[in-house]
């Protein structure tokens, strides 16, 4: 059974290995592990972020060479706009590429730290041998042994 303490702010049951209390969210152990779905989270928003932020940018320089192409008929202001707004594009796509491999690997680290529970649906811990929802105790993962 995994160690836990108890939280100071709500009383709540927390595994020693973890950094945040799940009922509250109150730091508890400082120094554990961050969790790294947490920590995929937070560097997919803040990429995200940044190359949608560059991308507007790049759409509103774009509006900005548009209008004297326009009103001037200067076709060098133009081709200045055009490019732009391809660099905005690219910036777009690249922000929802970020997107879609985040989900990806969240997906993947969900499957490879927790393990469903077979009686209530809970997901759980993988170092967890009963489900904290239920109490049912969770299947072992089986190993497959390759003879050579």
């Amino acid at each position: 059974m995994a160690r836990t303490r108890q939280c100071p702010e709500c009383d709540a049951p927390v595994r020693l290995s973890k950094k945040y209390c799940p009922e509250c969210h109150a730091v508890v152990n400082p120094r554990a592990p961050e969790d790294p779905i947490i920590k995929v989270r937070e560097e997919t928003s803040f990429r995200t972020m940044l190359l949608l932020g560059l991308a507007g940018m790049a759409f509103f320089f774009s509006f900005g060479f548009f209008l004297p192409a326009v009103l001037a008929e200067e076709p060098g202001f133009f081709w200045v706009s055009a490019a732009m707004f391809a660099v905005g594009a690219a910036l777009s796509i690249a922000a929802l590429i970020v997107r879609v491999r985040a989900r990806k690997k969240i997906a993947h680290l969900m499957e490879a730290l927790h393990v469903k529970c077979e009686y209530c649906g809970g997901v759980n811990d993988k170092d967890m041998h009963r489900c904290a929802f239920c109490g049912a105790p969770l299947e072992e993962p089986t190993v497959h042994v390759v003879m050579t």
